[in-house]
């Protein structure tokens, strides 16, 4: 890949001088980063940028944006169809921005970087007895690519996605800006951002809703032969109001 740096070889080096974070270009990083879960598509980076801050972030963009390189964040690479990879860019592994920054139990909120994963805010929240509203079905995933889809679980039907309960994010926006936003400050980025896919600004920090969770949890299983039963009582104990979790499998 060439560009106005001088090639693809100096990406790298140039990279290093600027910011904190690491900067790798080792082949086998690069195929590891050439992949998603689906495993079905390939696009190889040129490197990948772990960065320890939010200014690391917004220097990588500068940078991209000097030399007309394509820069792609990504998490934990779970999507399945190559949504998280680009071929020649700079892939920011957002996974190095993984602190959890503030958490009030009280208030029902916690702060954390975009890079962690939900599995892990749960373990600092659980023992509060709260809880994020809504987790999605697999929850080894970060804080900001969920919330670039939507994030839907098996609590959204009574407590919505969880982009319904983000409060407020740090962006860095295409131009390198670093933002605050919320639905009352720069109301227009928050909205784009989220379940944005990452087309709008790179999430690096967010606040976030938690609820009280009780210490028992009761479960139980129909077993249905068609999905006209399942529906109806699953439109009963919605508006019965009677439980937070539910879900339906189809098995053949």
């Amino acid at each position: 890949m060439e560009n106005s740096s001088g090639g693809s070889s100096n990406i790298a080096s140039d990279l290093r001088h600027l910011i904190a974070g690491e900067v790798l270009e080792a082949g086998d990083v690069l195929r590891r980063f050439s992949a998603d879960w689906g495993n079905c598509v390939r696009r190889r980076p040129v490197a990948v940028v772990r960065p320890l801050s939010a200014a690391d972030v917004s220097t990588v963009i500068r940078f991209a944006g000097r030399h007309g390189v394509p820069v792609g964040p990504r998490g934990t690479g779970h999507s399945t169809g190559g949504q998280g990879l680009s071929e020649g860019a700079i892939i920011l592994d957002m996974t190095s921005l993984d602190r959890i920054h503030a958490l009030d139990a009280g208030r029902g909120w916690f702060e954390a970087d975009a890079g962690i994963r939900w599995t892990q805010v749960l373990e600092a929240t659980c023992p509060l007895e709260v809880a994020p509203p809504v987790l999605t079905g697999y929850p080894h995933v970060t804080l900001g690519g969920t919330l670039s889809v939507g994030g839907w679980g098996a609590s959204s039907f009574r407590r919505g996605a969880q982009i319904d309960n983000c409060l407020e994010l740090e962006v860095v926006t295409g131009s390198g800006e670093l933002v605050r936003c919320s639905a009352d400050q720069s109301p227009e980025l928050y909205e784009h951002v989220l379940g944005g896919l990452g087309q709008f600004g790179i999430m690096t920090r967010v606040k976030h809703r938690l609820r009280r969770q009780g210490t028992v949890l009761r479960t139980f299983t129909f077993a249905y032969d068609g999905v006209d039963g399942l529906l109806k009582d699953a439109d009963a104990l919605i508006a019965a109001g009677s439980v937070d979790y539910l879900e339906g499998r189809i098995w053949n």
